[in-house]
């Protein structure tokens, strides 16, 4: 089996995991530039902080992996993924005058790279299974 990862065509009906991706990375940037008032509302300061941005971010390395299976878009999506997250930190610095939240960006990553290794690993899967 041949990968030859996205065409153009492709592109002229993206598919729906590519659909609901771009949504999800829109509703990230939504809520990532609330103000804070709203922000301590949906509790993203306190306790939670750091597994809600895990989280967030796991499910955005996740879905990304599911547009395509080539190693190369793959890779692509992958630093894309991990330059949002660092962006989403810096522009949320420069725009609410608050401190660079390293932690989050560490944070951030650490949730993409999970969100991309179960993504990965549950294709095998459903591909070894396909094969027995």
């Amino acid at each position: 089996m041949q990968d030859v990862g996205l065409q153009p065509e492709d592109m002229k009906h993206p598919s729906a995991i590519s659909i609901l991706t771009c949504l999800w990375i829109a509703l990230v940037v939504f809520l990532s530039f609330l103000p804070v008032a709203y922000k301590e509302e949906l509790h993203t300061r306190g306790r939670f902080h750091f597994l809600g941005h895990g989280l967030v971010f796991f499910v955005t390395g996740f879905l990304l992996m599911n547009i395509t299976s080539s190693l190369r878009n793959r890779l692509l999506l992958l630093i894309f993924a991990l330059v949002f997250g660092f962006s989403i930190e810096l522009a949320q610095h420069l725009a609410f005058q608050i401190g660079f939240e390293q932690s989050d960006v560490l944070t951030d990553s650490v949730g993409i790279l999970c969100g991309v290794l179960i993504a990965v690993a549950m294709e095998r899967l459903v591909l070894q299974r396909q094969l027995n």
